[in-house]
């Protein structure tokens, strides 16, 4: 619909997303060692690995963008445009039980709920949140 049937358009649109999401991992990578330095990891990216990564990854997504300008556009509310988002601040003690009771209130599943990433004197674990998704 998007693409009215052009496979090579579909192509780059998936290249640019892909590459976008590459590019967030270098960044979350980065998030992790600043913010989190004390989380234990099996695997540990030095640092000229990831910086050079990203800069890698930018760069093919800055080359396909400039070879193919039209494909940005499907990214300018065209893919989901009944997408709603909406930032909610409430008051409570937050926990499962507050998590249950907006999940009834506003009809949403807890698995389409976003939370930010709890500090380190967060009582519950992440799995007794039924299943909220975490923004690190």
């Amino acid at each position: 619909m998007l693409t009215h049937g052009n496979l090579g358009a579909l192509a780059g649109v998936y290249t640019i997303s892909f590459l976008a999401v590459m590019a967030l991992f270098g960044v979350g990578n980065i998030l992790l060692k600043v913010r989190r330095a004390r989380l234990p990891r099996p695997t540990i990216a030095r640092w000229p690995s990831v910086l050079i990564a990203i800069v890698a990854v930018l760069s093919a997504l800055v080359g396909n963008a400039l070879l193919n300008p039209a494909y940005l556009r499907v990214f300018l509310g065209e893919a989901y445009p009944d997408i709603d988002i909406e930032y909610v601040e409430v008051e409570g003690e937050f926990g499962p039980e507050l998590i249950e009771k907006l999940s009834k209130k506003w009809k949403i599943p807890t698995n389409f709920m976003f939370i930010g990433s709890p500090g380190d004197h967060f009582p519950y674990r992440l799995e007794e949140l039924g299943g909220v998704r975490l923004i690190i």
